[in-house]
């Protein structure tokens, strides 16, 4: 059980169980901006409202909370994803011997083969380590975060350390389930994707498992498919457009110049540093989303804050 963890995080109970007691009545609100919801005390500090919101407000609150804990984020993704990128890059080119022709970096087959295998090593290790890891770290910190709370690198990452294991394995169960819905038609991959895209959320924050955390990501995004989709989407094309912006000019560079390699691997170092905090930001925010329409968890954290404030209860 994770002691420092932010108690409204499970304080919704299941489907059946005592609701939450709302909190007192509101005062008229005098602030800028949309007033809080019906019953929140006033949170001139909170980025994202606690209410439920539309698409373009998700993407809109990201942003802001991206922009308040821009340090943090960035920091969280740096620690794994800059070494591992530079090392990548290292072993990529000790392995090969590329010569110019005609102006363009060219490598030989056998080098090709060998340049195929350190990325198949790489990937996998990727996937088994690095991805399951940064994205446990992150959800902890915007978690942290949408609750008040200041987000901090070490404690992200002794949250990851222990949920690696749960992460990857729902992670590895929702890329099965994803690959083979392919397999069979493009719509069913698509919608096992959206289905299970909370699984690692529910492993980190409710500290759930395997196939009860692919259920319970399943049971939120019941009848919140296409508004999970386009939203997860538009954040996408987000990101993929700041890395192209990004990553562009070096791969231009590395086609033409020997030593180009060098920088396409810091620009792709800094694009993974800059956009893996905003989707994950996305996928946290609508995850607390789903919650707040299915379990009135703004409730719940409505009378943590209040509890927290001059004067509460």
């Amino acid at each position: 059980m994770d002691q420092d963890r932010p108690d409204a995080w499970r304080g919704v109970p299941p489907p059946g169980g005592a609701a939450p007691p709302p909190p007192p009545p509101q005062q008229p609100w005098e602030g800028p901006g949309v007033p809080p919801p019906p019953g929140s005390p006033p949170r001139p500090d909170r980025v994202v409202p606690l209410r439920e919101m539309r698409p373009g407000e998700i993407l809109d609150s990201a942003v802001n909370l991206y922009r308040r804990h821009w340090k943090v984020f960035m920091a969280i993704v740096a620690v794994l994803i800059v070494p591992f990128t530079l090392i990548r890059a290292i072993v990529g080119r000790a392995v090969t011997h590329p010569f110019i022709s005609d102006g363009r970096v060219f490598i030989s087959t056998d080098d090709a083969s060998r340049l195929l295998i350190v990325s198949v090593v790489f990937a996998v290790a990727s996937f088994l380590l690095v991805t399951p890891l940064l994205t446990a770290a992150m959800v902890r910190a915007v978690g942290d975060s949408y609750m008040g709370e200041k987000p901090d690198v070490a404690r992200s990452y002794r949250t990851a350390l222990p949920r690696l294991g749960p992460v990857l394995l729902v992670v590895f169960l929702s890329t099965l389930a994803v690959i083979g819905g392919f397999i069979l038609l493009i719509v069913p991959g698509l919608v096992f994707y959206v289905r299970f895209l909370f699984a690692p959320q529910v492993v980190v924050l409710e500290e759930s498992r395997g196939r009860a955390a692919m259920g319970r990501s399943w049971r939120l995004t019941r009848k919140r498919f296409l508004s999970t989709f386009g939203t997860v989407f538009l954040a996408g094309i987000l990101a993929g457009v700041l890395t192209g912006i990004l990553v562009l000019p070096a791969s231009l560079a590395a086609q033409h110049f020997l030593g180009g390699w060098i920088a396409n691997a810091v620009a792709g170092a800094i694009a993974s540093v800059v956009t893996t905090p905003f989707i994950t930001t996305v996928h946290v925010l609508l995850y607390f989303d789903l919650r707040i329409r299915k379990e009135g968890l703004d409730l719940a954290i409505m009378a943590q804050e209040l509890s927290r404030a001059p004067g509460g209860p």
